[in-house]
């Protein structure tokens, strides 16, 4: 059975609880040297993306609809991942999310007179890495660990806790 919009959402939401959200405070707090509060950033940033993420389930099942077996292949699924990572991280450079700026602290340029970022919030190779680390996982998940302890997932529409119905 391919999977359901509401199947879809749940599969998100319990790949981002169990292992999107642990490594992300496992993140936060090494960033803020093992000390409490952990650093807002990591957490802002995989939260923004998985917004984006439930924004845009709608849009990826109806081009699942579409296809010839109306069925997502693990491909899609990597690529609208990383296509989702950019552009949460654009949006972050542009300081279009006021919770992430892109820069923690800035000088004035006193030749340009302009603003020159001294400390980026979050650079390309940590959001990057930080990216990989929570993706990775949650594809093996996705490929494997659902698949293997969650037998009929597949067969329920990608849905927890939904029953066959009986005659």
């Amino acid at each position: 059975m391919t999977p359901t919009l509401f199947g879809r959402l749940q599969t998100r939401l319990a790949l981002y609880l169990l292992i999107g959200l642990p490594v992300t405070l496992a993140i936060a707090f090494r960033a803020s040297g093992w000390s409490w509060p952990p650093a807002a950033e990591p957490c802002w940033f995989i939260a923004t993306l998985f917004a984006l993420g439930l924004v845009l389930e709608p849009v990826y099942f109806q081009m699942q609809r579409f296809r010839w077996d109306q069925d997502w292949p693990f491909a899609f699924f990597a690529f609208f991942s990383v296509m989702e990572f950019l552009a949460v991280y654009a949006a972050m450079r542009l300081d279009w999310l006021p919770y992430l700026p892109a820069c923690l602290q800035s000088r004035l340029d006193p030749a340009r007179q302009v603003p020159v970022c001294q400390v980026p919030s979050l650079t390309l190779a940590e959001a990057a890495a930080h990216f990989g680390l929570v993706f990775v996982p949650m594809l093996i998940a996705l490929l494997a660990g659902l698949q293997i302890f969650m037998v009929r997932w597949r067969y329920r529409g990608g849905q927890f806790g939904r029953f066959p119905v009986i005659d």
